[in-house]
């Protein structure tokens, strides 16, 4: 409860942080204030009355809802609020664009208009160029005509002196010779004039053409922008509606939170006082209680008089409870019908949704639903009145009856509250079917509770009075709730209203459509042309992959084998690692052969006493020798292994190098053929540089050609009316020239066109070098350059220097081996030196004692027998020497130890 109080002084505190930013929050504020004082009050009281507890828990529960609506409420107006500034924003946005989309128009339709104007001022000019030439042509063919005829009458002149009056014809001839030259050098200025006039206007006219193309870019970009920001709108109208419809249903829930906090308030008050009337009644019941008993006789004899009247009553019980059954069995079919007519309402929202063009008919599927839903209501009233009656029918048995029937009029009053119930929630549309559950839940529960109410009727009387509160208050919501009404029919002709314009919207919005899908056949067909154009592009594409292909699959195979000669020199590391490892394991077993041979010399100290023993060590260390020669001879088969590896693996680097050099003369080739196709191409630009000289002869030619038709026609006209027949004799008429002339434009004629054709055909040819370079480049990019021939540089100087490091490490393993095995059989030598000295010196002293026994037992033998002396002083000489019993110790090997094993 401290809990609840203390949420309600923050968000008492927070209601008046906010009702200072406007007036309209600041008498909310001052409501909840007035509201959250009604409920610490309501809740102190409550904590007093013990009777009151109950209530209580609902109470706080209704209050904190009630706060959580209201919380929610000013969530959903605040995001009202964004949503239409967001609205305004983008309005503005579509406003501005449609402006400058309207100016843009303008602008292209006055280049347009510009445009023609330019194209019919340059169609002036090339007619006005037409007819200079043609005039220039019939002055020359004039000049000519004239030159001719000065020639001829200066002939006659030169004939015929005696003419006077050739001299002034002559003067006549030359002034108009003059004459018709001065106007053919401004014919010429004219002519130059327009020329240069043409070609402004040729620039004019690409410069309007470039201005068009942007202005055409900004177009399709301002209408793609456009297009973007209006299905922004529509996303931002649709969730403001949404928003909208949310608020209405929160307002709804907050309305009917208030009413309910309200009537709990309203009971909370009453019970209040009720109680109050209880303690004073409980006072005068104590007082009556002493009467009651002297009446209490008097009741007894009543009591069976009373039971008769109850039988009575509850056969008239029986027979209410069939016309309630009746009324409730219409009240269902009403409730149908009621849901016959939202279904029908639904249908007519969804096809004035649907059908923006017949919003007439829409209209008047309205109004024909609102006189539905009004004649339902007015239904419902009469229902309401009819219920009424039975009402006060029903008041009338009930005061007859005793505790028990009023216990079953305050139950008829609960079946009255929830008619009344339906009918309010039959005007809130949404929460229609929760209502009419609740209802047949609660008629279910007063049904069953039947039982339990005849029990109880003390409490039916103070539940009976609460009723009929209750029937006043739910009277006034009534009232209140048909005000909404007329609020909520004012807000859907509000609504009508918005949807009339969002369908003359929609008109416009066609109307755009349908220009933007013109727009669209156009470019489609535009788009085509270029789908066409870009399927030859195409052909030559695949045609220049399919090369690519084969190439990347020869890339392929050489990393193939790049990635075999790689793995195979991570094999030879991890070999290499294992040699080391091994190399290691060999100096232990060294270090471990040097203890043991320390341990042997120790053992040797100790064999002096013993030769049996040294024996032993001796055949255990040449054991152990033989062990070492056997794995020397391994580790030498091992190394010649490793370096057939090595000379393998060397074998494929150097086919690979060639490869890779093969590779490089192709790049090489390729790069010729590219210069070639260059200078070919420079050729041909020569060429086309030329062709400006051919066309300005073709036009000296065709000019020449001209005259030259001149001349003809005027000497046919000569010869068709000739002047002066007389003097002249007849010749035959003979054009070898003019007619040479002509053959000669037509070969020109003719060699232009087959230029202008090859330029066609190399200018195509050079389109494909030019693809066939950017594929080339492409795929020189993609194969290996110099970085990768730096790489196999470096790769080659690794592995280079790692044999190198193997050949040392290898003659340093051999090395330290030799010097092993040589310090071991110096050691061996040493060691069999100091043994053959030891058993040299034993058998000298053994010999020693057998002479002198052999002395002191044949002295007089030997006295006798020279032989035996000669033998002795030989074995005396044996003895006398430094290598006893046979060994050669100048060069001792290892061999000399069989006889001693032996």
């Amino acid at each position: 409860m401290m809990d609840m109080e203390m949420n309600a002084d923050l968000e008492r505190d927070g209601a008046t942080d906010s009702g200072e930013a406007s007036t309209t929050g600041s008498s909310a504020g001052t409501i909840y204030c007035k509201l959250e004082d009604d409920f610490a009050k309501v809740t102190n009281e409550m904590k007093i009355n013990d009777s009151l507890a109950e209530y209580r828990d609902e109470y706080v529960r209704l209050f904190e809802a009630y706060y959580e609506a209201q919380r929610v409420i000013e969530q959903l107006t605040e995001k009202c609020s964004s949503l239409q500034d967001e609205l305004t924003g983008q309005k503005n946005t579509v406003s501005e664009f449609e402006r400058t989309f309207q100016l843009n128009e303008e602008s292209l339709e006055k280049l347009k208009k510009e445009i023609d104007e330019s194209k019919k001022l340059a169609d002036a000019a090339h007619d006005r160029e037409q007819r200079a030439r043609e005039t220039i042509g019939n002055l020359r063919f004039s000049i000519d005509k004239l030159t001719d005829e000065l020639e001829q009458k200066n002939k006659q002149l030169a004939n015929e002196e005696s003419n006077a009056g050739a001299s002034k014809q002559k003067d006549n001839l030359a002034k108009e010779r003059e004459r018709l030259l001065s106007e053919n050098q401004a014919l010429k200025q004219r002519l130059k004039t327009l020329a240069q006039n043409s070609e402004e206007n040729h620039q004019k006219l690409i410069e309007t053409e470039k201005q068009m193309a942007d202005l055409q870019e900004k177009f399709d970009r301002q209408t793609n922008e456009l297009s973007r920001e209006r299905r922004e709108k529509e996303k931002v109208s649709s969730d403001f509606f949404d928003c909208l419809d949310e608020l209405k249903m929160r307002m709804m829930d907050l309305q009917t939170l208030e009413d309910t906090l309200k009537t709990s308030t309203d009971n909370a008050k009453k019970q209040e006082q009720l109680l109050k009337d209880e303690v004073q009644e409980n006072e005068h019941l104590q007082k009556e209680i002493q009467r009651m008993m002297l009446k209490q006789l008097a009741t007894k004899t009543e009591a069976d008089r009373l039971k008769t009247r109850l039988d009575a009553s509850r056969k008239q019980l029986h027979d209410n409870d069939k016309v309630m059954n009746d009324l409730q069995r219409e009240c269902n079919r009403f409730r149908e019908e009621w849901g016959k007519m939202k279904g029908e309402k639904d249908n007519a929202f969804k096809k004035l949704a649907k059908v923006s063009s017949s919003a007439t008919e829409a209209e008047e599927n309205v109004k024909r639903l609102q006189q539905n839903t009004r004649r339902s209501e007015l239904e419902i009233q009469q229902l309401l009145r009819q219920l009424e009656l039975e009402r006060k029918n029903v008041e009338k048995v009930g005061r007859e009856r005793d505790l028990a029937l009023q216990n079953v009029t305050s139950l008829e009053e609960n079946n009255r509250n929830l008619s009344q119930e339906l009918a309010v929630m039959e005007q809130t549309t949404r929460k229609m079917q929760q209502s009419l559950e609740e209802a047949e839940n609660s008629a279910l529960e007063t049904s069953r509770q039947m039982k339990s109410l005849e029990n109880e009727r003390d409490r039916g009387l103070l539940q009976a009075k609460k009723l009929t509160d209750q029937l006043e208050d739910l009277e006034e919501e009534l009232k209140l709730k048909q005000m909404e009404i007329g609020d909520q029919q004012k807000q859907l002709a509000e609504a009508e209203a918005r949807l009339r314009k969002n369908a003359a919207a929609l008109e416009e919005v066609r109307a755009e459509r349908n220009a933007y899908k013109k727009n669209l056949s156009l470019t489609q067909d535009e788009l085509g042309d270029t789908k066409d154009k870009l399927k030859e592009s195409h052909v030559l594409l695949e045609q220049a992959k399919e090369e690519l292909n084969a190439k990347e699959a020869e890339l392929a195979k050489q990393e193939f084998m790049l990635g075999k000669t790689e793995k195979e020199k991570e094999s030879l590391k991890t070999e290499l690692t294992n040699n080391k490892k091994y190399i290691s394991k060999l100096r232990h077993e060294m270090a471990e052969l040097q203890r043991e041979q320390k341990r042997l010399s120790l053992g040797l100290q100790e064999a002096d006493a013993t030769i049996e023993r040294q024996k032993k060590d001796i055949e255990s260390i040449m054991c152990e020798r033989d062990v070492i020669g056997t794995q020397i001879v391994r580790r030498n088969d091992e190394l010649a292994l490793q370096s057939n590896k090595l000379q393998s693996l060397q074998d494929i680097m150097a086919k690979a190098e060639k490869q890779y050099s093969l590779r490089l003369d192709e790049i090489r080739m390729l790069k010729l053929e590219l210069k070639k196709l260059k200078l070919d191409k420079a050729a041909l630009e020569k060429n086309t540089a030329n062709l400006a000289d051919l066309r300005g002869e073709m036009f000296n030619l065709e000019r020449r050609l001209t005259k030259e038709r001149l001349k003809v026609t005027a000497l046919e006209e000569e010869v068709q009316n000739p002047l002066n027949i007389h003097r002249w004799r007849k010749l035959e008429g003979t054009d070898p020239e003019s007619y040479d002339l002509v053959k000669k434009v037509q070969l020109l004629q003719k060699r232009i066109l087959k230029m202008s054709s090859e330029m066609i055909d190399k200018d195509k040819k050079i389109k494909e070098l030019e693809k066939m370079y950017v594929n080339l480049r492409e795929v020189l990019s993609k194969q290996p350059g110099p970085d990768v021939m730096i790489r196999l540089s470096k790769t080659r100087g690794a592995l280079r220097t790692r044999a190198k490091k193997m050949k040392c490490l290898m003659a340093e393993l051999n090395m330290t081996r030799t010097a092993d095995h040589k310090f071991e059989l110096d050691k061996i030598k040493s060691e069999l030196n100091g043994l053959k000295a030891k058993c040299l010196a034993q058998k000298k002293r053994n010999s020693k004692a057998n002479q002198e026994l052999a002395k002191e037992n044949v002295h007089p033998a030997a006295a006798d027998d020279p032989s035996l002396q000669r033998g002795q002083d030989e074995a005396a000489g044996r003895h006398g020497d430094g290598d006893g019993a046979g060994f050669a110790l100048a060069n001792p090997k290892v061999t000399a130890l069989m006889p001693v094993n032996q």
